[in-house]
């Protein structure tokens, strides 16, 4: 198992590519309107927050790719259920391996990431 800064970085860069999506491109530290995409909001004492930001995030990712490219029933089933899940989650470990999951079911499989930027893959 990895250690907390290493879920704190992979949540702040999950929320920051997310937000960023509509610019297509990753946000700058701290250019997130809410002010959630940051390390230091992946607390314990911060939980419902993180849960509402994470399930938001997931949200984004699910319309973007809904407008602009041919999303799987299955697809959205399971960020339907990811999100479920996040807002049931009971803590940040939980909520870390969501985000790990659906970056590898999701966001890798509908998006391109390179230098910075973000754009749908052609399916």
């Amino acid at each position: 198992m990895s250690d907390t800064w290493d879920y704190d970085l992979e949540y702040e860069q999950f929320l920051r590519l997310a937000f960023g999506i509509e610019q297509r491109k990753i946000l700058s530290r701290y250019d997130d309107p809410a002010g959630v995409a940051d390390t230091d909001k992946f607390s314990a004492d911060n939980l419902e927050v993180v849960k509402a930001s994470v399930a938001y995030a997931m949200m984004v990712y699910r319309n973007t790719i809904r407008k602009q490219a041919e999303i799987q029933q299955s697809d959205k089933t399971r960020i339907s259920n990811y999100v479920i899940k996040v807002v049931n989650a009971e803590c940040l470990i939980d909520i870390s391996d969501l985000i790990t999951g659906f970056n590898e079911s999701i966001v890798n499989r509908y998006f391109k990431i390179e230098d910075g930027c973000i754009d749908l893959k052609n399916i």
